[in-house]
């Protein structure tokens, strides 16, 4: 039960951590470095957790909540800076600039022109 406990809490740390970074990542890279960092960990733990029983995590309910709020901060949070990377690239290449990124991370045209046309 201490286990479980701890490694709910540990997770729940590295969202934290994770929705710090995720601000601070589009100014720095050694905190882009630090965010890849912490969803490898976070992966890790994450996994740990889903090795265990449901009924061990039932009675940590408030800290799943935490979970739960934290996560879908993060979700917003990456979303958005995938949304602002997509507006500087289009502002700098605006003429150029044919594909972009979606909310899963995959590239997408968005547009036809001459150099994206078929034959």
């Amino acid at each position: 039960m201490k286990k479980t406990e701890e490694l709910l809490k540990n997770f729940l740390e590295l969202l934290k951590k994770e929705n710090r970074l995720l601000i601070e990542s589009l100014g720095s890279k050694e905190a882009s470095e630090d965010l890849l960092e912490t969803i490898k960990n976070k992966e890790y733990v994450l996994s740990e957790i889903l090795s265990l029983e449901k009924k061990d995590v039932e009675p940590f309910e408030e800290l799943l909540i935490n979970i739960e709020n934290f996560t879908q901060r993060n979700k917003i949070l990456a979303n958005g800076n995938i949304e602002f990377i997509n507006e500087v690239f289009e502002a700098i290449f605006e003429e150029n600039s044919t594909k972009q990124y979606t909310k899963d991370g995959s590239l997408e045209t968005k547009r036809e022109t001459i150099l994206n046309k078929k034959a």
